[in-house]
């Protein structure tokens, strides 16, 4: 499935609200804190794959650590 940025970021949308109708205040705070971990998970294999892929993984280690919005 290739998506253009807008069409990724309406489905994001979509289906972020979908699950928001869907779940208990209690259980919404959950959800955001396990995509949250998830997020930042990817973005740490995202990295180390880049960077085992040597000197040109660099750049993309870099962009995975923007992307994922870390220090």
């Amino acid at each position: 499935m290739h998506l253009n940025g807008c069409e990724l970021s309406m489905s994001v949308t979509a289906l972020a609200n979908a699950l928001a109708r869907q779940l208990s205040d209690q259980d919404l705070a959950l959800a955001i804190t396990v995509f949250s971990q998830m997020s930042t998970t990817l973005a740490t294999i995202s990295t180390q794959r880049a960077l085992c892929a040597g000197t040109a993984g660099r750049q993309s280690a870099n962009s995975a650590v923007e992307t994922a919005g870390l220090p």
